[in-house]
């Protein structure tokens, strides 16, 4: 593998670490490209005179298992509805509620947006609610 020599240790480590993402991407799948979630990670790098222009210069290759990140999601999807005045309050209120309502039925784990799927969010005007806006928020809580 050609290494790409870089001025900076730090630099080149993260340069390293982009290399590896990406090769793990190729070779095992997008859920395997996290240098974050790998194992046994490890960097060799040295510190070598560039034949161009006479500086030290670093090089470094990164080594690291790939890991894939897996979610364990529930079996059903969770479903809120909340009203406000604003619509920046029925936002901020249904995220709160679905937050909630996740972590009630399916434990804490569960129940950060973040890490849900299947999300589906509508915020407007309903009749029902006359002068507010209301927002319903569904997703499948993961965790």
């Amino acid at each position: 593998m050609l290494v790409k020599p870089i001025t900076k240790k730090q630099k080149t480590k993260s340069s390293a670490t982009g290399r590896w993402e990406k090769k793990a991407v190729i070779k095992h799948g997008f859920e395997f490209g996290r240098w974050s979630k790998a194992r046994k990670t490890s960097f060799d790098c040295n510190k070598n005179f560039h034949q161009g222009n006479g500086k030290k210069l670093w090089t470094c290759k990164a080594y690291g298992k790939p890991v894939a990140e897996v979610k364990i999601c529930a079996s059903s999807k969770v479903k809120v509805t909340w009203f406000h005045p604003t619509e920046q309050g029925a936002k901020a209120g249904v995220n709160d509620a679905w937050g909630k309502a996740a972590a009630a039925k399916h434990g804490i784990k569960y129940s950060f947006y973040k890490n849900a799927k299947g999300k589906h969010s509508t915020c407007g005007s309903d009749s029902n609610y006359p002068g507010k806006v209301v927002c319903k928020l569904s997703a499948t809580p993961c965790k």
